[in-house]
This record gives structure tokens, sequence and C-alpha cells, in this order.
């Protein structure tokens, strides 16, 4: 590394660390709100055999809120999602639209 770098480096601010969910490792569900998804086998079966991606982006969005009855709502959603077959339509690309 250059100086300039260097000094940048050790001028960081460690608050300003992992602030973004691709930096912070995978989330999961907390105990008992994996063993409520499970309990509805035909919704846990279908979430288990989603992309790794899709999963690891629905726990982070169950566990992500701050209040406990908006997780709920949301472990509940996946779930019926899941149940249906279906993905969260919120973390499906549109059709005909994909990343490159």
């Amino acid at each position: 590394m250059q100086p300039a770098g260097l000094k940048t480096f050790a001028e960081r601010n460690p608050t300003r660390e992992k602030l973004y969910s691709h930096e912070r490792a995978p989330q999961e569900l907390d105990p008992g709100y994996e063993a409520e998804f499970r309990s509805h086998e035909t919704a846990w079966a279908f979430f288990e055999a989603q992309a790794p991606t899709y999963r690891r982006v629905v726990k982070h969005w169950v566990m992500g809120a701050k209040r406990e009855e908006t997780k709920r709502k949301r472990l509940g959603q996946a779930i019926e999602a899941s149940a249906r077959g279906e993905r969260l339509r919120q973390f499906v690309s549109p059709q005909g639209k994909t990343s490159s």
C-alpha cells in the first residue's frame, strides 16, 4: 500500500464499518422462529429448496426488523408465501430483468 492509503486506513472510523448487509456475517433465524417455520412442513421444504442467496436475504429481512411484532409479521409472510410455493415478491427479479 502507498503511504496515503496507509494513512487513510489508520484514520478510518471503526463505527462506520460493517454497515451494509453484505459486509456482515450471514444472519440466522432465532431458534424460536426457525422452529415455527419448520412446523409448517410444506413451507419449510419449499424454503430450504431455494437458493442460498434467497434464504440469506429472507432471514436477514425477518431478523433485521427492530420490533418483535414486525419480525413476527415478516416471518408469517415468509411462511405463507413458501406454503403457496412462491418466493416473496420483493425478493424476486421482475420478469425479463436479470442482473448481468
